[in-house]
Order: C-alpha cells, then sequence, then structure tokens
C-alpha cells in the first residue's frame, strides 16, 4: 500500500496529464495521445477508478487501449492529426517552409 501523499502526487500527475491531453484534442500540435498515456500510467499508480475510466472513455479511450494492446497509434487517428495539421497550416514564423526549401 503506498502512502497517502504518493498516491495524491500520483492523483496530481494523472489529472494534470489528463487535462492536458483534452486540451490538446483541440489544440493543434499539441499532442493528447501521449499525455492520456501518461495520465493513465499515474492513474494506475494512484487511481485504478479513473485509469479504468479513462480507458473506457468513448473519445479518448480507444486510442489509449489501442496503444497498451499493440503499442501503435490506430491509423485513423494518424489520419485525423494529418488532416487536422493541413487545416490548420504550419505558422509562417515557425521556420518549416524554409527549411524545406533550403535543405
Amino acid at each position: 500500500m503506498i502512502s497517502t501523499t504518493r498516491r495524491l502526487a500520483w492523483q496530481l500527475l494523472a489529472w494534470t496529464s489528463f487535462a492536458l491531453g483534452v486540451i490538446g484534442a483541440f489544440v493543434p500540435l499539441l499532442p493528447s495521445t501521449c499525455f492520456l498515456l501518461v495520465a493513465v500510467w499515474a492513474a494506475s499508480k494512484g487511481s485504478p477508478r479513473f485509469a479504468r475510466w479513462i480507458r473506457s472513455h468513448p473519445r479518448f479511450g480507444p486510442a489509449v487501449v489501442a496503444w497498451e494492446e499493440s503499442g501503435a497509434i490506430p491509423r485513423h487517428a494518424k489520419w485525423m492529426a494529418l488532416a487536422m495539421l493541413s487545416l490548420v497550416g504550419f505558422p509562417p514564423s515557425s521556420g518549416f517552409f524554409a527549411k524545406v526549401s533550403t535543405g
């Protein structure tokens, strides 16, 4: 059994990571899946009920479960990420296109 302080620290990490993952679902270029994976990992140590809830969530659960089962992001999630990046585009100030064109 882990101490209350350690359990609360795991829960804080889980909730913070989950919040960043939810924000990442709506903000381009902010990853959501990696934050959700950290949230499930931390929640499994501090709050198994929260970890089960994330895994069973209709929006966020499938990517986490797919990662746990096969170690890969589902193909449809990759296509969705590519589509969102294409829709939003890369900011011109990032220098991405200048680096690509100059080699």
